[in-house]
């Protein structure tokens, strides 16, 4: 990636991922997030948690989401 001038980096960390993807999307100035969703609805969502839908009301930069199958 790097020959084609995308820079990309990964980091690890324990917590609350909805918050720790847009605190570091912040903190490297990121100009995009790329979520994944497994697509739960009602009360599963509501048991689960949703960091995609976390990341699009709370990120510093643009959110792509994709949905899985």
């Amino acid at each position: 990636m790097k020959t084609q001038g995308i820079m990309a980096e990964s980091s690890y960390q324990t917590g609350d991922p909805g918050t720790n993807i847009c605190d570091l999307a912040r903190s490297w100035g990121a100009d995009l997030i790329v979520l994944g969703r497994r697509g739960l609805k009602g009360f599963a969502e509501l048991l689960a948690g949703s960091v995609s839908n976390h990341g699009v009301h709370h990120a510093p930069c643009s959110v792509l989401v994709a949905q899985g199958q």
